[in-house]
């Protein structure tokens, strides 16, 4: 198996200094030899590309990325449509999830079968410190893409996936937003083609830096959700529904 760790990156060279090394042990650790760590910048002002390439040199298997299209969900879909890896993820810079629970939504793709594995700061006993503006946007989110999109995912949004190549192939074609509302779309068309889907409580503490622009990232999130709602997409859509009773989506009960 080889496991790509994809980490979109824009104008944080601060971050990705301090943390791609702690990130390349932990991988060493876990999957010595079996593991690709990108680093994929996009649209940086503040010198992230230059040290990304220096990671690049530094770290074991990791490999400097400078993607022309900015946007978190732009950098996901083409490293990993560029990846040859079994098993794709990625998780934010500011490393805000403990990393031991990313082994596991590895192993749940690996051992248990599911074709995405979401790291969800909503589920018990999922321990989440961060501001409450952020806070009440998550909950917001969440509440609507459950009411207009039938959604049955406590946080689609949060930093921290794992999805099967297979799965992957399938689904990025499919997903039109390259910025942030690429989790809640790729989810949603995962649900509604019957993929197997679970989430797994994260402990999260989120970097007061972040690049998050709160209002503009909202408005997109609202335009996102209108459009899987109104557009040619069912949010109703059977096959979901039925995935959902077999056991094919399988979250812990909110």
């Amino acid at each position: 198996m080889l496991l790509n760790v994809t980490v979109p990156v824009r104008d944080g060279a601060k971050l990705l200094a301090s943390n791609a090394p702690r990130l390349s042990a932990f991988l060493q650790r876990q999957w010595p030899g079996q593991h690709e760590l990108v680093i994929a910048e996009n649209g940086s002002t503040d010198g992230t590309w230059e040290t990304a390439q220096r990671l690049a040199s530094e770290l074991p298997a990791t490999r400097a990325r400078q993607l022309v299209t900015a946007g978190r969900g732009g950098a996901l879909r083409q490293v990993w449509s560029d990846s040859r890896a079994e098993v794709m993820s990625y998780m934010d810079v500011d490393l805000s999830a403990k990393l031991e629970v990313f082994s596991e939504l590895v192993n749940a793709i690996v051992e248990q079968g599911f074709d995405l594995a979401v790291g969800s700061r909503r589920l018990r006993p999922a321990t989440t410190v961060r501001g409450w503006r952020r806070e009440w946007l998550s909950r917001a989110h969440n509440a609507l893409t459950r009411a207009m999109l039938g959604l049955p995912i406590a946080d689609a949004q949060c930093g921290f996936k794992v999805i099967r190549s297979s799965a992957a192939r399938v689904l990025l074609p499919q997903v039109r937003n390259d910025r942030w509302f690429f989790d809640t779309e790729l989810l949603t068309r995962a649900v509604r083609d019957g993929f197997r889907v679970t989430e797994i409580p994260v402990e999260w503490t989120e970097n007061t830096d972040s690049r998050v622009r709160l209002v503009r990232t909202s408005l997109e999130m609202l335009a996102g959700i209108w459009r899987l709602r109104c557009g040619g997409d069912n949010p109703r859509n059977p096959a979901a529904e039925m995935a959902r009773e077999k056991g094919v989506y399988d979250a812990a009960k909110t």
